[in-house]
């Protein structure tokens, strides 16, 4: 017997350092070093195997270290979904460490991940039961999980052959019902009758978009159940309520065609049910759209137009349905703040455009409003244009060019990245809204100066001509003109409008010298706006294209 047991113990001593073997040799394979090997933390082995990563052990983690790690962790597993594919037990006790490892060696290099979030992770997962947690947001973003087991998370019976399989399939010993208890979390179970999934983690027009949608279908009794898809790695962790799954037989997807729409429901970490149909809302710049998009539209039921110039562009090239479809536009509650605030103090009547470098410049045109301005204002007059920036530090080459053609001390450039309540704020204090742009899918920033009661200056081309019309704004006649070059994503031989700036410098003098009629012209777009962008309005319309 005890010959016995000794050949057994060196078979196991020999199936062990086989397995050692093929785990490392697995690992350099990946160029993963030996990241399946965790060692022990902080010990000398660990401070060894850090070391043979290039990588410097922090001196301790503190509990706010640990609170921040296990959000970013958690935000980097929800936003990325090859990381979700690779490791889908990263989140868990049992599968979190190849997952750290893999971000130490990786993550840390480009630096969306530091050490110390990794480690914060590690340590938040250890320090209390969170099983039910791990595997309940495991399955959030599993959408082969959600495909075998598609109530677990609201029957008990359904969760626990999901725990079945989940010990089967990675061989994890211990799970069970009795032990890892179905979580409750409402939020995720609230039934819908349509599913909205969107940007609602990325400040972005998008954001805004996806929102609205929600808001109108609301304001008309509908139910909504809430999908966040990323924009980004670095987007924040979803809240619960961004965790639905696709329960009702609709869905409304809030993004742009590329990049990411081609797998929209990977990248949103959800498993869509066969006989689900999709309404895609796409918002597009240009009257020409890139011919590929045509088989991007296929796997949706129909397109949703923003607006009429959008709808004219689609349709030329997709073959589905492309049905125009106004949103709504609501202003968010601001607390209002004076100009000194913004460095604005001793400026008098002044003009706002509000653009984002990401946006294309040369399709935003600051350079054309910068000299109908100068052109409006040649005497020194007591008038100011204040560009309001976003994205500026990361567009070094057109900042020089607005530098450079802003010689003048009374045009005012706020860089500063701002949350939507702050913008309105900004928004409010000014005397007169002017967009020059060269082409708008929609125009947001004009719709909200128009429900701020601003009078708006803006080229009569494109999106805007939707919600705005010469009785609620003043309108700077334009020549279409051919792109010369590509300004990606838009190539030349496109087409888009050249804006009057001798009109636009008189429009300007002429609010600026009559204040009545500026006063009386941001009261009609108000009314007007009010009307026809309203939640209520626009659920309207949702309601009854969803019922054809």
């Amino acid at each position: 017997m005890g010959i016995i047991n000794v050949v057994h113990g060196k078979l196991r001593l020999a199936a062990r350092g086989v397995r050692r073997v093929f785990r490392r040799t697995f690992a350099a394979i990946l160029n993963q070093d030996d990241i399946l090997h965790w060692p022990r933390v902080y010990t000398t082995e660990w401070q060894t195997w850090l070391k043979r990563l290039g990588v410097q052990k922090p001196p301790g983690i503190s509990t706010e270290q640990i609170e921040a790690g296990f959000h970013k962790v958690l935000a980097r597993y929800e936003n990325v979904p090859d990381d979700r594919a690779l490791y889908p037990l990263g989140l868990t006790n049992e599968g979190c460490q190849p997952y750290l490892g893999f971000l130490i060696l990786h993550a840390i290099a480009d630096g969306s991940i530091t050490l110390e979030d990794v480690l914060g992770f590690h340590e938040a997962i250890r320090a209390k039961d969170m099983h039910a947690y791990q595997i309940g947001i495991s399955y959030l973003n599993q959408p082969a999980w959600q495909q075998r087991f598609p109530k677990a998370m609201q029957e008990d019976s359904s969760w626990s052959g999901l725990l079945d399989w989940l010990a089967l399939e990675y061989r994890l010993p211990g799970y069970s019902s009795n032990k890892v208890p179905r979580p409750e979390w409402a939020e995720v179970n609230h039934p819908a009758e349509v599913q909205v999934v969107g940007h609602f983690g990325y400040p972005s027009g998008l954001e805004v978009a996806a929102r609205a949608v929600v808001k109108s279908l609301e304001a008309c009794g509908i139910t909504v159940g809430r999908r966040q898809i990323s924009a980004s790695p670095k987007d924040p962790p979803r809240e619960m309520k961004y965790r639905s799954l696709m329960k009702s037989d609709k869905s409304i997807v809030v993004m742009s065609p590329e990049p990411y729409f081609a797998n929209w429901a990977q990248r949103a970490g959800v498993h869509v049910p066969m006989g689900h149909s999709m309404r895609a809302v796409w918002y597009w710049e240009l009257e020409e759209v890139p011919l590929h998009w045509r088989e991007l539209a296929r796997q949706a039921h129909e397109i949703w137009a923003p607006t009429t110039f959008i709808q004219h562009a689609l349709a030329r090239v997709v073959a589905v349905p492309v049905v125009s479809m106004l949103p709504a536009v609501t202003l968010s509650d601001f607390n209002t703040l004076d100009r000194n605030h913004f460095g604005l103090a001793r400026v008098g009547f002044f003009f706002l455009f509000i653009f984002d470098l990401a946006s294309i410049m040369e399709r935003k045109n600051p350079l054309g409003l910068i000299r109908a301005f100068k052109k409006a204002f040649p005497n020194k007059e007591d008038a100011c244009l204040v560009l309001k920036i976003t994205r500026a530090e990361k567009y070094p080459a057109d900042m020089n060019r607005i530098r450079a053609e802003a010689d003048d001390p009374r045009i005012i450039l706020i860089q500063e990245d701002m949350p939507r309540e702050k913008l309105l704020a900004l928004m409010n204090l000014c005397d007169v809204y002017v967009s020059l742009h060269r082409s708008e899918g929609f125009g947001l920033t004009m719709a909200e100066a128009m429900l701020l009661g601003k009078p708006v200056i803006a080229t009569a081309y494109s999106g805007n001509m939707d919600f705005m019309d010469e009785k609620t704004a003043l309108l700077v006649p334009y020549k279409r003109v051919e792109l010369d070059q590509d300004y990606p994503p838009y190539h030349r031989g496109n087409h888009w409008a050249q804006p009057d700036e001798a009109a636009a410098a008189t429009f300007m003098r002429r609010l600026w010298q009559n204040p009545d009629e500026a006063r009386a012209l941001g009261n009609a777009g108000r009314q007007k706006a009010s009307v026809l962008l309203s939640l209520e309005e626009a659920g309207r319309r949702m309601m009854n294209r969803l019922q054809t």
